[in-house]
């Protein structure tokens, strides 16, 4: 499929937010990149989130045949998914700013943890952490299988 196309799907879709995607990210402005074009090339294989209305990795794991078939799963959606009748999750929000309950204390460069239970907050970085690596894991076998295709048409 056209990236070019693929693009223009997004810019026309609500569940696509260049803005938040660029303030979720901040290293896609180094990539030189469009919020769209990093999207579309590294950012659903890496499980980021294209808006707060549309969690990728939800949808991944709900349908395990867009994972199959190594589709975008909010291209997926925006071609296929919605017609079909499946349901998209929002971000959770409570998964979404690990750093929320933090206050920086630049003066003696220490922090601060609010009041919030420490269990709670011991629990949400676990998730995230197991999470990362799953995350890692996928990417470092895509690695593999790219690497695969190089040396392959390289013969």
């Amino acid at each position: 499929m056209d990236e070019r196309y693929q693009i223009q799907l997004l810019m026309e879709s609500p569940l696509f937010d260049a803005e938040w995607y660029k303030n979720q990210h901040p290293d896609v402005e180094s990539k030189k990149l469009t919020p769209e074009q990093h999207y579309l090339r590294y950012g659903w294989r890496m499980g980021r989130n294209p808006s707060v209305s549309f969690c990728s990795v939800s949808y991944q794991e709900q349908y395990p045949d867009v994972v199959q078939n190594n589709e975008n799963p909010l291209i997926h959606y925006l071609n296929f998914g919605r017609s079909e009748g499946r349901e998209v999750k929002p971000v959770d929000h409570k998964k979404l700013n690990i750093r929320s309950d933090i206050d920086l204390n630049k003066g003696n460069n220490s922090f601060q943890v609010s009041n919030r239970d420490l269990s709670q907050s011991n629990d949400l970085v676990l998730m995230q952490l197991k999470e990362t690596q799953r995350l890692l894991e996928k990417y470092f076998l895509r690695c593999q299988e790219l690497e695969y295709q190089i040396m392959d048409a390289k013969r």
